[in-house]
């Protein structure tokens, strides 16, 4: 993924499904700035009545209108609705879904897509799965990229004679649960008592699972259908920290092997690492970056304080991405980012003894060993002053 502001668009089959399966992420979305649509192709309720035709227009009316308050808690841009015939989708030519999804995605000419899991419990969440991978064929010029599957509770758990969903993606949603129980609760007729999954309940249970699973406080889920990368050599990028990065950085500062090549090798406490990184947000002498791909997943992440008129770096790479020669490609981003802001620029780090992989990577980037004593080396790289970099 590139750096820069991206269309996201949420393929629903239901009204609640978009909220259930991704409010968080969507909140993620939007606070980096990206513009974020649904559209929920089923009409949603009009199934609990023997006959269709007996349940009122104002069910429906209802529904859209809970939808649309949820997407404002959200902050979704719009929501587009289908109306086709609640858990009747296989009633329905396929061809007519699919056109749907084609009309939608030409409107919004979304960079990513969400939808469902494609061996969900219920019908319509798999002939939306179907119809989404039919409208997103991969020619040439196709501008979807990237297409990820989304968990519904009360969906994808109940389906035990089919695969289980079983997530390769994971999102952060620690700061945004419970905004995200929060939008449920527009979802009135929707929404159930414990120990249902569509509780308010179960839907912080599934949470908390979801980030066991990945380190997190709270996440959610995904399956990768479709993920198309532009050119590896130069698609890197750093990006300033956001509040939604306060769990991420604790995970990656809690590694054990960041512990041991730590000066302070101690675990770090979650209410102790919250004050550290608000302190940080708002300290103008401290500048911090997420180092990604470009497909917009974390690899690391590098620090900047200012000490004595020095630049003072500290850096980590996840622990899955190590050996890859990123820590390098890192600290050459942060020193370009942070060339211009004076005519010379003394960038120093500290690395202890032990830390062979840290000693190596600095004295690639051209950093000189200034201090060595029996505890750590001190490395020091000038910019400027007749320095090229």
């Amino acid at each position: 993924m590139s750096s820069g502001k991206r269309t996201v668009l949420v393929i629903a089959a239901h009204p609640d499904d978009e909220l259930l399966g991704l409010g968080g992420t969507v909140i993620n979305h939007v606070k980096n700035g990206d513009n974020v649509y649904s559209i929920i192709l089923g009409e949603g309720q009009t199934s609990r009545w023997s006959d269709r035709s007996d349940a009122s227009s104002a069910v429906v009316e209802s529904l859209h209108k809970d939808s649309v308050d949820a997407a404002n808690i959200l902050g979704v841009k719009k929501v587009f609705f289908a109306n086709f015939p609640d858990n009747r989708f296989d009633q329905v030519d396929l061809l007519d879904i699919v056109k749907k999804v084609e009309e939608t995605i030409e409107a919004v000419k979304p960079d990513i897509i969400y939808t469902h899991y494609r061996n969900d419990l219920n019908i319509d969440h798999r002939i939306t799965y179907q119809a989404v991978l039919t409208a997103t064929r991969p020619m040439q010029g196709e501008g979807v990229k990237e297409i990820y599957s989304f968990e519904t509770l009360s969906a994808s758990e109940w389906n035990f004679q089919e695969s289980y969903f079983a997530p390769n993606y994971f999102v952060d949603i620690s700061d945004s649960i419970e905004d995200k129980v929060k939008a449920m609760e527009c979802y009135k007729s929707e929404l159930r008592e414990w120990p249902h999954p569509r509780s308010s309940q179960g839907i912080r249970t599934l949470a908390a699972f979801r980030g066991m699973q990945c380190g997190y406080g709270c996440a959610e889920g995904f399956e990768v259908v479709r993920c198309l990368a532009s050119k590896l050599t130069s698609g890197f990028s750093l990006r300033s920290v956001n509040d939604t990065d306060c769990g991420l950085l604790y995970a990656w500062a809690n590694d054990e092997d960041v512990r041991k090549n730590a000066f302070n090798t101690q675990p770090i406490a979650w209410n102790e690492h919250c004050t550290w990184f608000a302190k940080k947000m708002h300290d103008l002498k401290c500048s911090m970056y997420i180092f990604q791909n470009d497909r917009r997943l974390p690899l690391g992440q590098i620090r900047g304080d200012i000490v004595d008129g020095k630049i003072e770096i500290d850096y980590s790479i996840d622990k899955n991405q190590r050996g890859k020669g990123y820590g390098k490609k890192m600290l050459e981003l942060f020193i370009e980012k942070s060339f211009g802001l004076a005519k010379t620029i003394e960038f120093i780090a500290k690395v202890k003894i032990e830390n062979v992989a840290s000693q190596k990577c600095f004295e690639a980037c051209g950093f000189d060993k200034s201090i060595y004593d029996s505890n750590f080396i001190q490395y020091t790289k000038i910019i400027g002053g007749g320095v090229q970099l």
